[in-house]
């Protein structure tokens, strides 16, 4: 598989209709597109000695500096939408700021602008944004090598395997961990069968269990043909967390339930039957005297069972005090 040089990079992203511009922390322009140029004239790009706010000031529309978070460098994309008065036009755009570059992306969305139809990126725009995305992202194909993948998924199949991997590896290699093929192998076919689902896999993250949901998503062509898997994974692991401080308060809940239903039945019943044989008549009949210590014996039965339900209670209002 033959990798592609810089000259043949630069060339392919001269050739993508969206507008890609890339600058450095002062808002110098670093790299840009030939695209770049239909919204801002090179002529305005040397006098402005190249720079972004120098030229977002002549053209009306541009000037997003203000609008654009610089604080965050998780690379996360951030969404806008402006109009540029000269030109007439409507653009998306995608801006990603990391620690030293701010990459924006400029997608034409004039003429879909009221149907909101998603602008389309070529496989070499991918190759520039996919590692800015912090989830899992990989696209098989029909043998399943991998055709694309970002560094959050490099990550992420390392704890299965103990190393990386990366575009051109398969992901069903007999010579990798029979764990991991038993975790994954069917989930592949199952894909590759034409199916869209997910599923939940768990691993061990510094000692820690850790659980994730991955999306299996069958790639077709223009005439519907399965060509590969788009995958993605998501970390659920606060979720699961969630959901078994749910399961310990439905059990508690459970027990109080069953306390109030069965156990205090009992007593009730014993309490009843002695107050129909207390001689009321005869206050000073001997077998009062039984009959009194047999309610004061229920009784505290009856009061350790409320103290039961009394800890219960405190136990579930301590758990649910954890999860807020």
């Amino acid at each position: 598989m033959r990798e592609l040089g810089y000259k043949e990079i630069q060339s392919t992203l001269d050739g993508i209709a969206d507008a890609i511009v890339i600058l450095d922390r002062k808002w110098h322009l670093e790299w840009y597109n030939h695209a770049f140029l239909q919204i801002v004239d090179i002529t305005e790009i040397e006098k402005s000695g190249h720079n972004f706010i120098k030229i977002s000031q002549k053209v009306e529309g541009l000037n997003i500096a203000d609008l654009i978070s610089t604080d965050d460098e998780s690379g996360k994309r951030q969404e806008l939408v402006i109009h540029l008065s000269r030109s007439q036009k409507w653009y998306s755009l995608d801006v990603y700021c990391q620690e030293s570059y701010i990459t924006i992306v400029f997608h034409d969305i004039t003429h879909s602008k009221q149907s909101h139809d998603s602008v389309l990126i070529d496989e070499q725009n991918l190759r520039i944004l996919m590692d800015i995305i912090d989830q899992p992202v990989w696209l098989v194909d029909r043998d399943c090598r991998i055709l694309l993948c970002n560094e959050a998924f490099k990550k992420w199949i390392s704890y299965f395997l103990g190393s990386s991997l990366s575009k051109g590896d398969n992901l069903l290699d007999p010579q990798l961990s029979e764990v991991y093929l038993n975790k994954f192998k069917m989930c592949y076919e199952l894909a590759l069968s034409g199916k869209t689902f997910s599923t939940v896999e768990d691993m061990i993250v510094g000692g820690e269990m850790k659980f994730s949901t991955i999306s299996f998503n069958p790639v077709l062509d223009k005439d519907g043909i399965l060509t590969g898997i788009s995958c993605r994974a998501s970390d659920i692991t606060d979720q699961r967390k969630s959901l078994t401080h749910l399961d310990a308060q439905t059990q508690l809940l459970m027990e109080i339930a069953n306390i109030q239903s069965h156990k205090v039945r009992g007593p009730v019943a014993t309490l009843l039957g002695l107050v129909k044989v207390f001689d009321y008549e005869d206050p000073t009949n001997p077998d009062n005297k039984e009959v009194v210590h047999g309610i004061a014996s229920v009784t505290e039965s009856l009061d350790e069972i409320v103290r039961d339900v009394i800890r219960n209670i405190n136990k579930l209002n301590k758990r649910t005090k954890k999860m807020r």
